[in-house]
């Protein structure tokens, strides 16, 4: 339930953040209906150990990710969308991608939710992040600095 609701929120975020593209409507008519992220989504979450407690905050970042050098570019291309959401004390980093595997962080406390592992995950055992690690999280893809699972 919990990962509907952040793709969901985040789905909306995309909408808000009108400088970038959002998500593809197919994806955006398919959740309407199904209430599910699709096996384009990937989600993780932690507990955010920072200064901003009441509040919300988010990064929405659009990229577009390509092999071929030769590919169209521009807002209108964008494949991959990686989203943080702060609320309190939960932290949620979700990748959107349709251009294939999803990335990889290494030496980052994330908890896997979606796809579902099976796996229970008691919130009490969440990894801690600070308002800086949560930063850090969210640019690794975004700047380039993470790797992209093969």
């Amino acid at each position: 339930m919990l990962a509907s609701v952040l793709s969901l929120i985040s789905a909306r975020m995309g909408l808000i953040a009108r400088k970038l593209k959002s998500l593809p409507q197919e994806e955006l008519s398919r959740m309407r209906v199904e209430w599910l992220p699709s096996g384009n989504w990937a989600i993780w979450i932690a507990k955010h150990d920072g200064n901003s407690l009441k509040d919300y905050l988010y990064e929405y970042s659009a990229l577009h990710i390509v092999s071929d050098p030769s590919a169209p570019t521009g807002a209108d291309f964008c494949n991959t969308y990686v989203i943080t959401l702060i609320v309190g004390q939960l932290y949620a980093h979700l990748v959107y991608s349709n251009s294939g595997p999803f990335p990889e962080y290494f030496g980052n406390p994330l908890t896997q939710l979606w796809p579902p592992t099976g796996a229970y995950v008691d919130a009490h055992l969440l990894p801690s992040l600070t308002d800086d690690e949560g930063k850090a999280v969210h640019r690794t893809i975004v700047n380039g600095a993470g790797r992209i699972a093969r």
